[in-house]
């Protein structure tokens, strides 16, 4: 009942008011996509630097000045993935 009753209302959206829509969904989906991707990102990244400095204390500075830079890299992509929707949104 409920589907059939936002499906009908989908249907009475003029054709410009469809594509804002669509335009709106797309914007949400690829700022929580880049959050969960550079979520899972750091999550291995950081592991795997734990993982190092657990079997090689010594080298736990060099470690960490690799993963500040590649903890960079990896927040990148979503930023620009965020002002991009940003962009669409403010169409």
């Amino acid at each position: 009942m409920c589907k059939n009753l936002i499906i009908n209302k989908i249907h009475l959206l003029s054709k410009e008011e469809n594509i804002i829509m669509v335009e709106l969904i797309g914007a949400g989906l690829a700022a929580g996509l880049a959050a969960i991707g550079a979520g899972i990102g750091n999550g291995y990244l950081f592991g795997k630097f734990m993982e190092g400095v657990s079997r090689q204390p010594e080298l736990e500075s060099r470690l960490k000045s690799n993963a500040f830079v590649l903890f960079a890299l990896v927040e990148a992509v979503p930023i620009l993935a965020i002002v991009i929707s940003f962009v669409i949104f403010a169409k």
